[in-house]
């Protein structure tokens, strides 16, 4: 049976774009800190700023491109095979993916048109690992290579043929890659908690340090700050926050009782969010809101299976 991008292999470790449902009781709207909005309607079209926001979905999963108000709606692949993870290549036109398409079971990192034509095959992990969560690092492309066997996971970097293949952290529990603007820090998550790493001299800085659990850093189009997701101890929501590229100001931007939210993305003019979330009762779906978390309206709609986020346009 293949399995689908969005379902754990029967191990220990968990693929970073793995989403476990929580068995909750029905809600119909999606709060931040101190109101209610979001009725699950489609926003407006955004105009020139609104940009292509690349997402997969399905089982198995594929790649999917959509405008930003969730209208015009591409299919990207159609293999038969789990194609997740999508990002936009270095050249900001091409689109990264990883896929299990060569032998149905290990994740190789792949690079296509934007159109689906013209697929490339990046990388090939040796046998029991995976290579996933591409995305663009200057003219590379910064991936996480994880063991499944061992349960361990780190972060490499390639070029955009596949060649130079550079181990960046020396994990074991490295995950969620997202480069600077600049392309010379990289965001990341280990044992929970943010990280930067530094590509030139490979090193390593905390940004944060708490009990909750991050993932999904994502920097903000000018560098100063990064959105990321946080549950706290126990049985807890998700909820998103914000904080300055150095770790200060930590500020929340979502606060909602039934309701988790994961892997946000910056607009290109840095005025909005898109994020997962997935509602007590429904599979997850895409959300826009403001970048200060309010004005949430659901872009994708309520389906039998769910909506993983990639990226949004630079």
């Amino acid at each position: 049976m293949r399995r689908s991008v969005g379902q754990p292999r029967c191990r220990a470790a968990v693929l970073p774009w793995v989403i476990l449902l929580a068995a909750c009781a029905d809600a119909s709207r999606i709060a931040s800190p101190g109101r209610v909005e979001g009725s699950g309607a489609l926003p407006s079209k955004q105009g020139p700023t609104g940009g292509r926001i690349l997402y997969a979905a399905g089982g198995p999963t594929d790649v999917f491109i959509m405008n930003a108000d969730g209208s015009d709606v591409d299919q990207l692949t159609t293999a038969g095979s789990n194609e997740g993870t999508p990002a936009w290549a270095p050249d900001g036109k091409r689109v990264l993916y990883s896929s299990d398409a060569d032998n149905g079971f290990s994740f190789g990192i792949y690079v296509m048109n934007a159109d689906g034509t013209g697929v490339t095959r990046l990388t090939t992990p040796p046998i029991s690992e995976d290579d996933v969560s591409p995305a663009a690092l200057g003219p590379y492309v910064v991936f996480v290579r994880q063991d499944f066997m061992a349960i361990t996971r780190a972060l490499w970097r390639v070029n955009d043929d596949g060649s130079d293949l550079t181990r960046l952290t020396s994990g074991p529990s490295d995950s969620d890659p997202t480069p600077s603007p600049n392309g010379k820090l990289v965001a990341f998550i280990r044992d929970g908690d943010v990280y930067v790493v530094d590509v030139a001299t490979r090193a390593v800085t905390r940004l944060t340090d708490t009990e909750d659990v991050e993932s999904g850093p994502a920097w903000s189009p000018g560098g100063k700050q990064i959105a990321f997701a946080r549950r706290g101890p126990g049985p807890s929501n998700q909820d998103l926050f914000v904080m300055n590229a150095d770790g200060t100001a930590i500020t929340q931007l979502t606060s909602t009782p039934d309701v988790n939210e994961r892997t946000p993305k910056w607009s290109p003019d840095g005025k909005r969010i898109a994020f997962s979330a997935t509602l007590a009762g429904e599979w997850m779906s895409i959300w826009i809101m403001d970048a200060d978390g309010t004005s949430l309206n659901r872009i994708t709609p309520r389906t039998d299976f769910n909506h993983y986020l990639g990226a949004w346009a630079r």
